[in-house]
């Protein structure tokens, strides 16, 4: 248990420096133009309907694969977040009007 502080920490700092350097690069490209932060950051703003869609191609697959063997298991939950991504670059390409 003496371990997890250090790693803590370690995790502490890397999230410390990539928020830093996040915010950096924010205002460097509010400086340039507004609009180029849209562009920037367009793809993270959907990004809850790509992880929620992924959880529950996850859930349903270990639910599924309560019956089944552990390999199968596995297998669909891979097999079923594949499907989950690739609905979910459909739904974005209708939603933003590009296929």
């Amino acid at each position: 248990m003496d371990f997890v502080t250090p790693v803590a920490f370690f995790f502490l700092i890397g999230y410390a420096t990539t928020e830093i350097t996040n915010h950096r690069t924010r205002i460097k490209i509010l400086e340039k133009n507004a609009a180029a932060l849209n562009e920037h950051y367009q793809h993270t703003r959907y990004g809850s309907l790509k992880w929620g869609m992924i959880l529950i191609a996850i859930g349903i697959s270990l639910i599924i694969g309560k019956s089944l063997n552990d390999l199968l298991t596995i297998s669909l939950m891979f097999i079923l977040a594949g499907l989950s991504l690739l609905l979910y670059h459909l739904v974005i390409g209708r939603l933003t009007g590009k296929r």
